[in-house]
């Protein structure tokens, strides 16, 4: 599978909403990530690509009398059953193409994040815009009454989306992409107002995008032996893995289970192997892939023993398996999260409830807008992009003496990245899989200890399922009846299980409750869950999978220990027991020391597992210069809006300041001493001058300015209405050394600290710019403030001259 990427340029304000707003703020929001930044889903890119596709292909035919356009469109977007919207006579056809989200790129998001955290420069605030906007009665023409609405848009930036192939695309079927990529002109709302309009194009990157990967290190595995790699895999998009459809809403499951990586194992990488060969070896279960659960500080860990329990009033986790819990004490079951195994004994880590909950729409073509008819609205709960998980794959010996005779497997083994789950030809489903060579850490089958528990002449045996398994019951149909789960296992160990008896359950000093042989309050811990599926091709359910859940813990009396067989208990771990091992199903740990051996304990961690960043310092500017000029603007635009925010709470502060206190430190100027709101006028126009130009030479206005004003008041004398010597020291003190704006305000230096080692870089011609637009934005709007002060009081003035007459 190849990947390549699409240059999305933006030429102008664009908008794809979320379809929500923020209350007395935005009507219509942007669709933003899990970072506050805005993307392009990649279901909207893969429905513009489709319908500029469909039109060429439309066109196409009709002018060549020929179907073959129609038949490349179906190959790269592939097609709907007649039941799901599709073409009348048509079955599910799969996409050859998979169009991910358009993000800005890696480094552009690298440096807004790491800017937030370090500096608190929320460059991501200067990347939306809000248009007010207003319904028009179309009988009158003019604007309903209450009908003020805003739109949010994002400035014209460049994304980039990934493009999987899946399989080979044909001749046809690439000129049709590469035509309906140069056809896209427009995206987004708004389109016929100006809005989203853009260019799409392939892009091509002067840095190859291999990177150069270390050969691994194949180890000397046993002979005769199972084979068990270890695997992490990173989601690099959101994964569904469909749980359960609640009405319009796909909920994921937390984990990835073994039966979704399972094709990418048989038909990509161990396709070189003989098909028949390797089909039987599915069926035998020599092939199993392990479900991937979270990482946690690097090391795997595995599904909660039910046996655990959490004190209510103090937290702590109790192995109830082999310690009773405190008299008096009210446990809860823990039903969810992981434990990792460490020399002292298990780490409980709870599970990371963060899930990514996106809402798409289906639209129909006639009516351009999402029906029921054709889907409506849906929403898709995933596992989040930028998650670690680990599993493992076990080959028989056999099997894996096959792969080690193909090169191109092993290579394959070694790194790879399938799109698994669902909706996978669009933004969701790519991964990453790493083979992760043997350490110090034990593997699952390691943890097993092929030895009987003996406890007072007797000998018992726990059972501890990693996964969830699949027991045939006494007509075939999958049981969850505790007795078929004990025979099967006494069938693969060839030894007589059964319950621990009454008897053996003793009552011991200061307990109330009794205790088995282990010295546990519990015995069996077991809980069981029904899974349901669909054929997509036929559009059929599938049968039910009635299962007993992982995590369970059982523990049984051995009445015949004389047959108990250590390489049949092995292959009972390696093979795995009951139906679909292949898929992940039936993994099974006998004995595990970290549950029932000395080192039992249990510490609970604070945090759940999940991935999280590394606390890098903030890095410098990108050395793009695509990125770099945009990282810049986004600077300015926020520094622009901050500064006019300050300038604006400093000025109307000013403006309650007592008539004869001065305004301004190192400065004379105080309201007993202020000109009319009139005068104010002319510095504001000046002001507008600079901030126009934003250059040295329009201070030459204001100091010629104020030399007349100062001639006139020598010949004239100082009139009541006209600029006072302090207030002209003032302003003429500023236009002289601009850089003076900063030490204003506590609140302008602050400012200035933030914003100018990014904006400047040490550039003096920048930092006077920036300079004199912090000189004009102040005294626009303090000059404002003036205008609202001077108004404030003649309205007293009024009222009280009312009032007296």
């Amino acid at each position: 599978m190849s990947t390549r990427y699409l240059r999305l340029c933006f030429d102008s304000d664009w908008h794809v909403g979320s379809g929500a707003g923020v209350p007395r703020s935005v009507d219509r929001q942007v669709l933003r990530d899990e970072e506050g930044l805005p993307y392009v889903p990649g279901k909207t890119l893969t429905g513009i690509l489709r319908d500029a596709a469909e039109w060429i292909a439309d066109t196409r035919d009709a002018l060549e009398k020929d179907k073959k356009w129609k038949k490349a469109l179906t190959g790269l977007f592939g097609e709907q059953p007649e039941s799901h919207g599709g073409t009348p006579g048509a079955s599910a056809v799969g996409a050859k193409v998979g169009i991910g989200s358009a993000e800005l790129s890696q480094g552009l998001r690298d440096y807004i994040r790491r800017a937030l955290r370090e500096s608190g420069l929320n460059l991501g605030e200067a990347l939306f815009t809000v248009r007010p906007g207003v319904k028009i009665d179309p009988e009158t023409g003019r604007a309903l009454d209450d009908h003020l609405f805003s739109v949010e848009r994002v400035r014209g930036c460049v994304l980039y989306a990934p493009v999987q192939c899946f399989r080979k695309l044909a001749e046809d079927e690439k000129k049709l992409l590469d035509d309906a990529v140069r056809a896209v002109r427009r995206l987004g709302g708004k389109r016929r107002r100006g809005g989203g309009r853009c260019r799409l194009g392939w892009f091509e990157s002067t840095v190859s995008a291999e990177v150069p990967r270390a050969i691994p290190v194949w180890p000397e595995f046993p002979k005769d032996q199972a084979v068990e790699l270890s695997f992490r895999l990173t989601t690099r998009q959101p994964v569904i893995i469909n749980r359960v459809t609640l009405g319009n809403v796909v909920k994921s499951e937390r984990t990835v289970p073994g039966v979704s990586l399972l094709p990418w194992f048989t038909r990509e990488v161990l396709a070189p192997l003989d098909e028949e060969a390797l089909r039987l070896a599915v069926l035998n279960g020599e092939l199993s892939v392990g479900n991937f659960l979270p990482e946690a500080d690097g090391d795997p860990t595995l599904p909660v023993p039910l046996c655990l329990g959490e004190e209510k009033e103090s937290k702590a986790v109790c192995n109830r398996l082999v310690f009773p819990p405190t008299e008096g004490i009210q446990m809860k079951d823990l039903r969810t999260g992981y434990v990792r195994v460490t020399a002292e004994g298990m780490q409980y880590r709870p599970a990371d409830n963060r899930r990514l909950l996106r809402t798409h729409n289906t639209v129909e073509d006639k009516t351009q807008r999402p029906t029921e008819r054709v889907g409506g609205l849906f929403a898709y709960e995933a596992i989040r992009a930028g998650q670690t998980f680990r599993g493992t794959v076990r080959m028989s010996a056999a099997l894996w003496k096959q792969v080690q005779e193909h090169p191109a497997i092993l290579e394959k083994l070694a790194y790879g990245e399938p799109s698994i789950g669902q909706s996978r030809k669009d933004e969701y489903g790519a991964v990453s899989l790493e083979y992760l060579a043997p350490t110090s850490a034990k593997s699952e089958v390691q943890f097993c200890l092929p030895d009987l528990l003996e406890r007072n002449g007797k000998n018992y045996l726990v059972v501890y399922l990693l996964s969830d398994v699949l027991i045939r019951g006494a007509f075939q149909n999958y049981s969850l009846i505790l007795d078929d789960l004990r025979g099967a296992l006494s069938n693969a160990l060839g030894v007589t299980l059964q319950d621990v008896p009454e008897g053996d359950w003793k009552k011991a000093e200061g307990q109330s409750a009794l205790q088995s042989p282990l010295g546990g309050s519990c015995g069996h811990c077991v809980r069981v869950g029904r899974r349901e599926s669909w054929q997509t091709r036929w559009e059929l359910p599938r049968p039910s999978l009635s299962y007993f859940q992982a995590g369970s813990v059982l523990l049984f009396q051995v009445t015949t220990p004389e047959a108990w067989n250590k390489e049949r208990a092995q292959a009972l771990t390696e093979k795995g027991l009951g139906d679909r091992r292949a898929e992940g199903y039936g993994r099974v740990l006998l004995n595990p020391p970290f549950l029932c051996g000395e080192q039992s304990g249990v510490e609970k961690a604070d945090s759940p597992v999940r991935t999280e960043d590394a606390q890098d310092s903030l890095p410098s500017i990108p050395q793009n210069d695509e990125d770099r000029a945009f990282i810049l603007s986004l600077a300015e635009a926020l520094f622009k809006k901050r500064f006019r925010q300050a300038a604006r709470r400093t000025a109307y502060a000013l403006v309650g300041e007592e008539k004869d206190r001065a305004l301004f430190k190192g400065y004379k100027a105080c309201w007993k001493e202020a000109p009319k709101a009139s005068q104010f006028g002319t510095l504001r126009e000046f002001a507008a001058l600079i901030g126009e130009s934003l250059s040295k030479d329009a201070l030459g206005g204001v100091k010629n300015w104020l030399k007349l004003e100062g001639d006139k008041a020598k010949e004239e004398g100082q009139k009541k209405d006209s600029w006072s010597k302090t207030w002209l020291e003032w302003v003429g003190a500023l236009a002289a050394e601009p850089g003076q704006i900063w030490d204003l305000a506590p609140a302008f230096k602050e400012i200035e600290d933030r914003f100018m080692p990014v904006l400047s870089e040490g550039d003096e011609e920048k930092r006077t710019r920036l300079t004199l637009f912090a000189l004009a934005a102040f005294w626009d709007v303090f000059c404002e403030a003036a205008f609202d002060k001077a108004k404030r009081e003649n309205n007293v003035k009024s009222e009280e001259r009312e009032g007296a007459a």
